[in-house]
């Protein structure tokens, strides 16, 4: 189109002004069904399938193994129970955070108004699952983590999609 208008011979006019909005079409026909989805062990994507978390602790220095088909998220150290500022807080010792991946005597911290943090302030616990080991009761009380750490039991948190019956021994089973 040359911009001349063909009928009278003049040139084509200005664009006029945007018009309103039109009102919502109508609904179009459902769509096809999808393909099915897998869910594979090393999917730590949301996917159609439940995965379940667990904890495992060795009440020793060894690290526990994960579940057949499950996968490791991390290892640490079997945290029980610490109190801070006059509260407890006790741990499922089947949830994650009862493994602390560091080992710290005061696994928190408490902030003041102005923004300053502080570990371990006032009369604060921390209770830890112990590790069989021997107790000597002649001896010196530990004041370095070195000797402290073979004492505290080791865990890991295991992901998977099979489902967890837990079973407690005192037996080597």
């Amino acid at each position: 189109s040359s911009g001349i208008n063909a009928e009278y011979g003049g040139q084509k006019g200005l664009g006029g002004i945007k018009g309103q909005k039109g009102e919502k079409g109508s609904s179009g026909e459902k769509g096809d069904r999808g393909n099915d989805g897998e869910c594979n062990i090393d999917d730590f994507y949301p996917c159609n399938c439940d995965t379940h978390v667990v904890t495992r602790h060795s009440q020793s220095e060894t690290l526990p193994e994960c579940p057949a088909e499950f996968t490791s998220l991390w290892t640490g150290y079997s945290l029980v129970f610490f109190e801070g500022n006059g509260y407890g807080l006790s741990q499922d010792l089947g949830d994650a955070g009862s493994c602390m991946e560091d080992f710290q005597l005061m696994p928190f911290m408490q902030c003041s108004a102005s923004d300053v943090c502080r570990h371990g302030v006032r009369t604060d616990k921390s209770f830890w699952l112990a590790a069989n080991q021997g107790t000597d009761f002649m001896s010196k009380p530990m004041n370095n983590i070195d000797e402290i750490l073979p004492h505290i039991s080791r865990c890991r948190v295991c992901m998977g999609t099979k489902f967890i019956v837990t079973r407690h021994s005192f037996k080597n089973l």
